[in-house]
């Protein structure tokens, strides 16, 4: 049996959770299991263009414009205020939309200058201002919402389809959560460190623009890196059933069981081996990262990472 394999068992068993089948369809993540140009995927493009300013500016412009035109040429009067206010506001800007680049607080690291950790807070404040200040955004693509959901929406993946293994686990208050495993093309190396994502907030059955992120990292990390990925699946994301304690992320019981189900397993499928566990590190992303910092502030040394 292949330490893969023994891993996926051991796993399994010490879960005591009976693993549910599910559909193919629904068990596989999204993008094994949706066009990535189809319609949930165009829907978050749309929205985002029209909380841009800049957007509903040249829209309103363009139909004040047009108005314009065919009240003067028909005699109209209504088309000609419509088309004069709608070219008004256009240039004053439109009310509810998101200016570019207008923040409450300006972009940087903000952390102690004192303390046992201010030489390292200083580099990381450094470099942090020296790429703002060299960060020249794309002309048409200025807002945060467009950087994330333009590159899903045209980008392929760059490793193909990923074979992912579900992993269900019972929670501390009787939920029970899932976790996909994906290998390295050659199998789990337990000499390579095991990477977990933690995904950000998601529909019910399909990310949307975070599948983009997250398989992309699985594919790096796996098919570049050689390391094996762990996808911590948000409570009642990706189809997975909750009965009564939903998702909230202040909690990080979760993620604390995910790793000590693998912490023994890891340990015993290295020793097999004849080396040691491999060293376990976290990335999560949108409001998996904030899990995670609170995670790490609740169990400092002892966590397992």
């Amino acid at each position: 049996m292949s330490l893969e394999a023994r891993l996926l068992e051991k796993l399994r068993r010490v879960s005591a959770e009976p693993q549910p089948k599910v559909d193919e369809p629904k068990t596989l993540p999204p993008e094994l299991s949706t066009w990535r140009h189809r319609f949930d995927g165009f829907l978050p493009l749309v929205l985002a263009l029209s909380r841009s300013m800049l957007v509903r500016n040249i829209c309103a412009g363009t139909l004040g414009a047009a108005l314009l035109t065919a009240g003067c040429c028909r005699g109209t009067t209504l088309q000609v205020l419509m088309g004069l206010g709608l070219l008004v506001a256009s240039q004053r800007g439109l009310p509810g939309a998101t200016e570019f680049r207008k923040v409450e607080t300006e972009a940087g690291f903000y952390a102690k200058s004192s303390g046992v950790c201010a030489s390292r807070n200083q580099k990381i404040r450094e470099a942090m201002q020296a790429f703002m200040a060299s960060f020249v955004p794309c002309p048409w693509q200025q807002s945060g919402e467009l950087c994330t959901i333009l590159p899903y929406s045209i980008n392929a993946p760059r490793f193909g389809l990923l074979k992912y293994e579900r992993i269900w686990l019972a929670a501390d208050d009787g939920e029970v959560f899932a976790s996909d495993f994906v290998f390295p093309p050659g199998g789990f190396d337990p000499t390579r460190p095991i990477v977990v994502l933690l995904t950000g907030l998601a529909p019910s059955q399909h990310w949307t623009e975070a599948a983009g992120f997250i398989s992309d990292a699985a594919g790096y990390l796996t098919c570049r890196a050689n390391m094996t990925v762990v996808i911590l699946v948000a409570r009642g994301t990706m189809d997975t059933r909750v009965n009564a304690n939903l998702f909230h992320g202040a909690r990080v019981t979760d993620f604390r069981r995910l790793l000590e189900t693998m912490d023994p397993c890891l340990k015993e499928v290295a020793s097999d081996a004849g080396v040691a566990k491999p060293a376990v590190f976290a990335a999560g992303y949108s409001m998996g990262a904030i899990i995670l910092a609170n995670y790490c502030g609740h169990y400092g040394k002892d966590a397992l990472l």
